[in-house]
């Protein structure tokens, strides 16, 4: 049994599970318990931020420490906004540190008591100058270079030169993907390490029905894509009269209403459990084509036992990619061709569910292998 304490640091709560960014660390939260280490959180809040403590309070005990932001830098991260970034496209790498953060820390003696720190969001990373003694890891979910000037979506956005500043202050490095650990190796001498998703396994039984399933937040990625899907893909294959519908469940049920009742389609909205959903079907689709970082729900439905039929772009940087038993589609007529395939193919879709939950399983024991790696690495303070 590994006896290191370990301290997550993140604005985003691990339960309960409201997104991809929450799902991710849950699961690697509960994965370094389950490996022996023994894991604190620091939950950092806004101020007077509307947030039910409880599932946070109730998993972690007296494990969980609640940093609130003052009022003041509420203001100046208001102004940061309508200013700064409204000139420039771009965010002031340190906007959201937290003031207070250092007499908060040596006030709870969080400084003395940690071996190493997982710092989730490059945005947050100078809270790890707070840990001298402790191996320092920044979980980067994501790249933020010229985020805005990506994706027209109006949020946090840094310069190459500021994201290569906010890799250094840590010891090692967790990339979610492949693709990002090549890009953040350009910007820092710190080590990087590919560590994907940990995705706990949930096997759900064969169902037989002609079901693709989708679950998703409402962001503009999804959004975008999934009508695309709709319009593209989904309603050419019923005209030729594919006996198929689509399930469709999460909060992007509530930016969908235009497609309640329309051709076969159900919009099952929110599910407390997730095999709940998963236990509709046989086929799960991701038809996502923009957008960085890993595609969480990919990897969640194979988890489940799913099927999994998605677009080429979600492929990118993916564990051992080459054996994933995925069906990729490069555009709508592959789709459709995938489709058409795997619901006339019954007996194969159920031996390719047992082969995605096995994919996951050895995905899972690398993501163990790469944490383990990670939180041994020597400080460099």
């Amino acid at each position: 049994m590994k006896q290191k304490n370990i301290l997550i640091i993140s604005g985003t709560p691990s339960h309960p599970v409201t997104s991809g960014s929450s799902s991710c660390i849950n699961a690697y939260c509960e994965m370094l318990i389950n490996m022996g280490y023994q894991v604190s959180f620091l939950w950092i809040l806004n101020h007077n931020a509307k947030v039910d403590t409880r599932a946070m309070e109730e998993f972690w005990g007296d494990r969980l420490f609640i940093f609130k932001k003052k009022l003041v830098q509420k203001i100046y991260e208001h102004l940061i906004r309508r200013t700064y970034f409204k000139l420039t496209g771009y965010y002031t790498l340190d906007v959201f540190d937290p003031w207070g953060m250092k007499a908060f820390v040596h006030k709870q003696k969080l400084h003395e008591k940690f071996d190493a720190v997982v710092t989730n969001y490059v945005y947050i990373s100078k809270v790890m100058r707070h840990f001298t003694r402790a191996t320092k890891v920044l979980y980067t979910h994501d790249i933020f270079t010229r985020r805005f000037q990506r994706t027209k979506e109006e949020i946090y956005s840094i310069t190459a030169t500021q994201e290569g500043k906010a890799l250094s202050r840590a010891d090692v490095v967790l990339s979610i993907q492949e693709n990002e650990t090549v890009y953040y190796s350009y910007l820092t001498s710190t080590n990087i390490l590919t560590s994907y998703s940990y995705f706990p396994i949930c096997k759900t039984g064969f169902v037989g029905n002609n079901a693709l399933l989708y679950f998703g937040g409402p962001n503009t990625h999804n959004l975008e894509s999934l009508n695309w899907f709709v319009t593209e893909v989904y309603t050419p294959l019923r005209k030729e009269g594919v006996d198929v519908k689509l399930l469709i469940g999460g909060s992007i049920c509530k930016k969908l209403t235009h497609l309640e009742g329309k051709d076969n389609i159900e919009l099952l909205g929110r599910f407390d459990e997730l095999s709940d959903f998963y236990s509709l079907g046989d086929l799960a689709i991701n038809p996502t084509y923009g957008g960085s970082g890993l595609k969480i729900k990919s990897f969640e439905a194979m988890a489940y036992g799913k099927v999994l039929i998605s677009h080429q772009h979600c492929m990118e940087g993916i564990f051992d990619r080459h054996n994933a038993p995925i069906f990729s589609a490069h555009n709508a007529e592959e789709f459709k061709e995938k489709i058409k395939y795997t619901l006339a193919n019954k007996e194969e879709t159920r031996a390719l569910k047992e082969a995605s939950v096995q994919y996951v399983q050895n995905l899972n024991k690398e993501v163990e292998r790469v944490f383990e790696v990670a939180l041994s690495t020597n400080t460099g303070s």
